[in-house]
This record gives structure tokens, C-alpha cells and sequence, in this order.
């Protein structure tokens, strides 16, 4: 009798550890070391594959502490964002480029408006000052000129989406959204929408081919492993910067994007997508992918300062989309990513560019966690049957088979260019053997005594 009393109560440990995972993999419980497994295994999955090399189609200005020195803080003077511009266009020959900053303020640097006040005030009776003005003031109107060059090449500006919970300014204008709010019915990816948003002056707005929402995402940890592709807002959709710099390199046709219907043991699932320059992607449900890094630097950086004098390498900058970024410090646009602690935030949108054009970027399908909830119970379950009936050294082999099974599984769809977490399955088996083990161990000790 004691022998059965014992055998149920240890099953019954057994079915409530089951239990406890399947909760959380349900999203009815948060078990915070649950969710730095998955981390944890995703990461090491991610640097033990990512691609090494240099990628010869992106490259990265950099507005870097040498170019600070030379030009100024920042932001710069639009003259010599204007000079920039052309300089990568007209001299270096660049595809196109994204803007990882906002220009959300005018320009006055030049003094054109003190100026204009002089002629119309203390010098309002000198018509050669006033003659000489209107033929300086469009030289002189350093925003008009950027505008200029902004409609006349393959740009895109960025600006940043505000979270709920962080207030509802709204400064400058927003682009017209890529999407119709329709675009992924009946799913909605990119919410709970944004309340507000930082964007540039309306002069640059409305004369750029493009846009997009630079916004980082971060996990609990603060790392950042996916990013958001679309961000509801309004009236439609809006495209992250480096799918808004894509669209603009490849011509600026529009956008599309649409939901699959995908039929799994019978259960119907929906999968959004999302199509840019022709190049279609999987989204996960709530609109996000996860950024495929490539080991080493694989994206040459270049001084924006050695760009504006000329003495960059034509090869390094000639064909290639280019990001102009950050990465000094005193800018505060280091990220948390899964190869270094200090990213620049500009090379996870150089990362996604590059992931799209190879097709290796990834999502987490729609059956993702009710895979992974049939796998903790059922593994739970027969593995807690194999332990009761054999013992722990058939019980060994047993959870042994279940991890390769369960790798394989975690391989087999990143292969696939998916991403099924498996750190609960993975933890149910080794915690199961765990716990049944020390149980066994304590009533082996006990019945002696």
C-alpha cells in the first residue's frame, strides 16, 4: 500500500510540474527563467550558425566621434547634409539611402532669416540689398536645398514611433501609412498601436520617396533579437526603415502584404506576410521577425566626414544601399544584441536589409506555442510513465532520445527559416528526471530508516 501511496504521489509532482510549464507556455503563468532558456538557447543556436563574410551590398556612414570633431555636433548644418547627399549620389554612386536620425527641426544656421528681417526692417530702403538677397536667399535656404535633393534621389527618412504608456506627442509630419489598415485582416500586427510619434519637417516629408519607423525592440533582457517590420497607427500600416529602404532602392513601387491560411494536423492557422521590392517575407503574428545576424562585420563603416572630403573607397560605397547611423557614443544608439553589448542600433537595420535580400529572414509560426504546449504535456506525460515503470536509468536513455528529438526539431525549423521555441519541452524532460530521481533517491531513504 505504501509503495502505491508513494507512486501516486510522486506522479502526481510529476503531472504538476507538467502542469506549471504548459501554464506558462499557454501565457497563463510567467516563469521568468523559463523565458532566459529560450533565450538562451535561441542565442547560442544563432551564433553557432550565423553566416560569416562581408556583405558587399549594404554599407554604414557613420556619423562617428571623428566626423564630430571635424563637422560639428550633430545634428549638422543641412548645407552639409545637402553636400553629403550628393557626395554618395553623385560621386560615389550609392543605390539609395535610409536615415537612422529625424530632421525635425528647421535650419537656421545660415542667417537667411536675419537677413530677410534686415531687408524689410533697418534696410527696408536699400533696393541693392534687398537685389542681392533674392539672389542669395535660395542658397541660403539650407532646408529648401535638402528638400531638393531629398525628392530628386532614392531616400528614406526615419523618425520613431511613441509606445503606449509614453506619452502623445506628435511633432512633424508622418508619411502616408504603406498599407491599409485592412492589409492583414482578420489579423492585427503592430498592436497595441503607437499613441504618438517624432517625425521630420513637412518640407522633407513630402519630398521623399520614403519613410519608415526606426524603433528598436527589446526582450526582457534587453536584447534585442526581433524587430517589428509594420506598427499599426491610424489609417494602415507603416513600414520599419529598413523595409521603407529596401522599397525605395528597388524603384519605390508600393508595398504588399497579405495572410496565408496554413492547415497543421487538421487546425487552421493564419501567417501574415509582408512584400517589399518584390521580395516577399514571413511575418510573425504580431508583425515582428527575428534579425538575421551575421557574424563578424560583415558591413563596412565609413566615416561620414572621410565621405563629404572624398577620401572613402569608391568600392566600399559604389552600388550599395547606405545607412547613415551612429555609432558614438555620446549619441546613445548602442544596442544589447546577442554578439556584443554595445551594437550600433544602425547595423540592426543594415542586418535586416541584408537578411531580406538573401531570404533568411525569420519568423515564428502561428503554431509555434500550441506545438510547443503538445509537446510539453506529451512528453510529460510519457516520460513521467517511463520513470514510474522502468526507473532512472531507463529513464536517462529515455530523456536522453527526447533532448536529441527535440534539438533535431529546433534544427529542422531554423533550416526552414522558422522559430519554434523549444526550451520548455526541452526543461519539462530535464526537470521530470530531475524531480523523479531526487524523489526517488528521498524515498529510498526514508522506507530504510
Amino acid at each position: 500500500m505504501k509503495r502505491v501511496l508513494s507512486r501516486l504521489a510522486q506522479a502526481g509532482l510529476s503531472a504538476l510540474f507538467v502542469l506549471l510549464i504548459a501554464a506558462h507556455v499557454a501565457g497563463l503563468l510567467h516563469i521568468a527563467p523559463m523565458q532566459r532558456a529560450e533565450a538562451w538557447l535561441y542565442d547560442a543556436w544563432l551564433i553557432r550558425t550565423a553566416p560569416a563574410g562581408v556583405d558587399d551590398r549594404v554599407a554604414i556612414l557613420d556619423i562617428d566621434e571623428a566626423s564630430l570633431k571635424r563637422l560639428g555636433r550633430w545634428p549638422w548644418s543641412r548645407d552639409t547634409m545637402t553636400a553629403l547627399v550628393e557626395q554618395l549620389f553623385d560621386h560615389y554612386g550609392v543605390a539609395a539611402v535610409g536615415f537612422d536620425v529625424v530632421f525635425a527641426e528647421p535650419d537656421t544656421s545660415s542667417g537667411l532669416d536675419t537677413l530677410k528681417q534686415l531687408a524689410y526692417r533697418d534696410l527696408a530702403g536699400s533696393r541693392d540689398f534687398r537685389a542681392a538677397l533674392e539672389k542669395l536667399a535660395p542658397r541660403l535656404d539650407y532646408d529648401a536645398r535638402f528638400a531638393q535633393v531629398l525628392a530628386e534621389r532614392p531616400l528614406s527618412l526615419g523618425y520613431y514611433f511613441i509606445p503606449q504608456g509614453y506619452g502623445d506627442a506628435k511633432t512633424g509630419l508622418l508619411s502616408q501609412p504603406s498599407l491599409p489598415a485592412a492589409a492583414f485582416d482578420p489579423l492585427q500586427p503592430g498592436t497595441p498601436p503607437p499613441t504618438g510619434y517624432g517625425a521630420n519637417l513637412a518640407a522633407f516629408q513630402q519630398a521623399a520617396q520614403g519613410a519608415g519607423f526606426f524603433n528598436m525592440r527589446a526582450d526582457e533582457d534587453g536584447t534585442a533579437r526581433q524587430m517589428s517590420l509594420v506598427s499599426r497607427y491610424g489609417a494602415g500600416y507603416y513600414l520599419a526603415l529598413s523595409a521603407s529602404t529596401l522599397r525605395v532602392a528597388f524603384g519605390g513601387d508600393p508595398a504588399n502584404a497579405g495572410v496565408d491560411r496554413q492547415s497543421v494536423l487538421g487546425r487552421q492557422y493564419l501567417s501574415p506576410w509582408l512584400e517589399v521590392g518584390g521580395i516577399r517575407m514571413p511575418l510573425s503574428v504580431d508583425g515582428s521577425v527575428h534579425v538575421p545576424y551575421r557574424a563578424g562585420a560583415p558591413f563596412p563603416y565609413l566615416s561620414a566626414a572621410d565621405v563629404l572630403a572624398g577620401k572613402a573607397p569608391l568600392a566600399q560605397l559604389e552600388n550599395r544601399i547606405v545607412l547613415l547611423g551612429s555609432t558614438a557614443p555620446g549619441l546613445a544608439d548602442l544596442r544589447v544584441t546577442p554578439f556584443s553589448n554595445a551594437f550600433p542600433g544602425v547595423e540592426i537595420h543594415a542586418h535586416l536589409i541584408a537578411g531580406i535580400l538573401d531570404g533568411t529572414i525569420r519568423a515564428t509560426p502561428p503554431w509555434a506555442d500550441d506545438a510547443r504546449l503538445a509537446a510539453v504535456l506529451l512528453l510529460g506525460a510519457l516520460l513521467t510513465a517511463v520513470l514510474l515503470r522502468f526507473g532512472p536509468t531507463i529513464g536517462l536513455a529515455a530523456s536522453m532520445v527526447m533532448l536529441a528529438l527535440l534539438l533535431a526539431a529546433y534544427g529542422a525549423a531554423w533550416s526552414r527559416f522558422m522559430v519554434v521555441p523549444m526550451a520548455a519541452p526541452m526543461l519539462t524532460v530535464l526537470g521530470l528526471y530531475a524531480l523523479n530521481t531526487a524523489y526517488g533517491f528521498f524515498a529510498a531513504t526514508r522506507s530504510k530508516r
